[in-house]
């Protein structure tokens, strides 16, 4: 049986990884690559930065802006450095807790967390791709990725993958 923390990272993962894996996906193996994600701790000092609301006295001779002359508001995922949507995950866990009270950061922690599983998955299925002189990523590269890796294996072990086929 899958419990619920497990049914919703199969969802944000599904939600979450359909552009990504578009993405990838679209070019030859050798160019599945990942630029790498920035740390957690990272991630949360990142989300954590802002700008001032109001003008304020010069600083060292520099005013803060107001707010008609601020940038637009940049997402999440960008401030965070993730390729994963940050908002979407969030929106995900609220749905699914049945409190709603979801703090930010664990919804930007999880977005990281999510970006490293697909891009190590990622990385090894298109390894397997090039080891077999293919330039896509099929689901049978997938299952080869995941069994041959201990950890993985160990996490997605009873997993289905459809057309993933058997090892040899």
């Amino acid at each position: 049986q899958m419990s619920w923390c497990s049914a919703l990272i199969f969802t944000c993962i599904a939600f979450a990884i359909s552009p990504v894996l578009a993405s990838c996906l679209s070019g030859p193996a050798t160019e599945v690559g990942y630029q790498g994600s920035s740390l957690a701790s990272e991630a949360f000092a990142m989300r954590l930065r802002g700008g001032a609301d109001v003008d304020r006295a010069p600083v060292d001779g520099k005013v803060v802006k107001a707010n008609a002359e601020r940038k637009a508001p940049k997402p999440r995922s960008k401030r965070a450095g993730l390729q994963f949507p940050v908002g979407r995950i969030h929106r995900f866990l609220k749905e699914a807790n049945p409190s709603k009270r979801v703090a930010g950061a664990g919804a930007v922690y999880m977005a990281a967390v999510l970006e490293y599983l697909t891009a190590e998955v990622l990385e090894l299925a298109g390894n397997a791709a090039k080891d077999n002189h293919k330039r896509r990523i099929i689901p049978r590269h997938v299952q080869l990725a995941i069994r041959n890796d201990e950890e993985l294996n160990k996490l997605i072990g009873h997993a289905t993958i459809a057309a993933g086929g058997v090892l040899p």
